[in-house]
């Protein structure tokens, strides 16, 4: 006749199964934070690798129009949008693109948001921290116009920006044209600042987590 132990004994006991599963949550938890270790990792690997392309891109553009993009604009201003016009869209006056079109040929879509409306892109944040950057989503088939002149000069294609790898818009500002004003923190010797507001999403004007 078995006894009630050796019954027990045959299985899981209650405490045994709250310790296996106890260590299983642990292992996941273990894994989830790796996982997103490495997706802000690859987040921040991508968003480098644009701010450098934009680097050399407008190298290129400077060396094509004799000047940076916005240097027409306010002293100190934040001129992504300008940026977005000078690299992706075609050459001319009112598309406001380079002569060297396209000079990020093939970038992709996810590299490219629309600037929240209402957003004015121009003003440059007096306290240091800028909310209100985000990009918003294309859209369905917008993608596919984006190298239509007609669209790159309407009231949408006008919203277009770069941006990073946690979708919040790449900051641009020109110097070069601005020798009188103070460049704290300017890139040297290129006279432009190019900086993304890093995970966090919260302008740092290039300093704390900002990523240059």
């Amino acid at each position: 006749m078995r006894t009630r132990r050796s019954c027990l004994s045959a299985g899981f006991t209650l405490v045994e199964m709250l310790l296996v599963s106890g260590i299983i949550v642990l292992l996941s938890s273990f894994s989830m934070v790796a996982i997103f270790g490495q997706i802000e990792r690859a987040r921040e690997a991508q968003t480098r690798t644009l701010i450098a392309s934009i680097s050399t891109e407008l190298v290129r553009y400077k060396s094509d129009e004799g000047g940076y993009p916005g240097a027409r604009g306010e002293a100190g201003a934040d001129e992504t949008l300008a940026l977005y016009r000078a690299l992706r869209n075609a050459p001319g006056r009112i598309t406001g693109g380079g002569r060297g079109y396209p000079y990020l040929f093939g970038l992709p879509v996810d590299q490219i948001g629309l600037l929240k409306e209402g957003v004015d892109a121009r003003q440059a944040p007096a306290s240091g921290v800028s909310l209100g950057y985000t990009a918003e989503g294309l859209g369905q088939g917008l993608p596919w116009r984006l190298d239509d002149p007609d669209f790159q000069v309407s009231d949408l294609g006008r919203r277009l920006v770069f941006v990073d790898g946690w979708f919040n818009a790449i900051h641009y500002r020109e110097w070069a044209s601005k020798p009188d004003v103070s460049k704290a923190g300017a890139m040297q010797p290129l006279r432009f600042d190019l900086w993304s507001s890093g995970s966090n999403g919260i302008d740092e004007l290039g300093s704390g987590d900002d990523i240059r």
